[in-house]
């Protein structure tokens, strides 16, 4: 791992960005966003962290738990410092 150091802010800060670059580069990933729970919003049933959105992709903006565990990863550690983000599923 290098000592890489990356933020990405506003539109940069997208789903697609977040998919697209090698994780596996950074020791630490932090991520300040707005977290939301399973069920807050219709056809959502797992929690997400709410990222940007840009016209033309296959992305809805919600980097979802499940895809957050395909995400390769070889960073020390990952905050994610999001609202909800302690609160867990609710049924």
């Amino acid at each position: 791992m290098s000592g890489d150091k990356e933020v990405l802010i506003g539109l940069d800060a997208s789903e697609d960005q977040i998919k697209s670059r090698d994780l596996t580069r950074y020791q630490y990933l932090h991520f300040a966003v707005h977290g939301i729970l399973a069920f807050d919003l219709p056809n959502l049933n797992e929690p997400a962290l709410i990222l940007a959105t840009k016209p033309y992709t296959k992305e809805d903006g919600f980097l979802t738990l499940s895809e957050i565990y395909q995400l390769k990863l070889n960073a020390d550690l990952v905050t994610l410092s999001a609202c909800k983000t302690g609160l867990g599923l609710r049924m």
